[in-house]
């Protein structure tokens, strides 16, 4: 066998054994459910389907109908105080008044000091994170 068809077969086989890693994989996000309403307590779930680089698990809310909140988007970023950067369900409350109001999975609020939702408002949500391979982010 000539060297270079050794140089070849051996980049082939290391090529299926370490299968790199290039994308994020999409999370999902249960509740807050679309068209819901609530603005005292806010149900939070979602799961992410890889563990998370530090740092980067954001919720947004923006607001979608008339200008009634002028400090959207509020961008959450939970810690991992309770596991919210790994791999798997994550299940919190936060409170509509106050986002990081009480609630130890969260790091910061992009908002604050005016961190409220605003009664009658109307935002979308999405969840993102980036994996800790340092992959782009992904949101759904």
């Amino acid at each position: 066998m000539k060297k270079n068809q050794l140089i070849a077969i051996l980049l082939f086989f290391t090529g299926l054994l370490f299968a790199q890693d290039t994308t994020t994989e999409t999370p999902t996000l249960a509740t807050p459910a679309a068209s819901s309403s609530d603005n005292a307590e806010l149900d939070i779930d979602f799961t992410l389907p890889e563990a998370a680089f530090s740092g980067t698990v954001k919720m947004t809310f923006t607001e979608t109908g008339v200008d009634a909140d002028p400090n959207d988007p509020h961008v959450i970023i939970f810690n991992n105080t309770n596991g919210f950067e790994t791999a798997g369900q994550h299940i919190t409350i936060l409170t509509g008044s106050n986002l990081d109001f009480n609630n130890a999975n969260v790091a910061s609020v992009s908002s604050n000091e005016n961190d409220a939702l605003v009664d009658g408002a109307i935002y979308s949500v999405k969840i993102e994170y980036q994996d800790v391979v340092g992959n782009t982010a992904a949101s759904v």
